[in-house]
């Protein structure tokens, strides 16, 4: 099983990020889609961090959540899928992620 590492970031690197932020703070929407085959459910490795992880990225501007999850599926495993539902909607920043410069919302679909 491969191990995640923990992400740290210095005082400096979070102020250099919101450097030139500017406008009304609105979160960001994220998508996750949980593609599930009889007892198995499609799991991708992360290009970042090498870890496994449901298929899921951001939802563009203009594009509907359902469809970027569609899209994110096909991209990053090549299936052709539909979405059947809307199962979740997380506050990423109730959870134990390490801190972003953003507030995401993540949506799961059941595909």
């Amino acid at each position: 099983m491969l191990a995640c590492a923990s992400h740290q970031a210095t005082v400096e690197q979070v102020l250099g990020t919101l450097e030139g932020d500017v406008g009304y703070a609105t979160p960001k929407i994220a998508v996750r889609a949980a593609v599930m085959h009889e007892d198995k459910i499609l799991l991708v490795r992360d290009v970042k961090d090498r870890c496994w992880t449901m298929p899921g990225g951001w939802v563009d501007v203009g594009d509907a959540p359902s469809s970027a999850a569609v899209r994110e599926v096909r991209e990053e495993s090549g299936f052709d899928v539909r979405v059947r539902k809307l199962f979740a909607v997380l506050d990423r920043d109730k959870h134990s992620h390490p801190p972003m410069r953003y507030h995401v919302y993540m949506l799961f679909f059941l595909l």
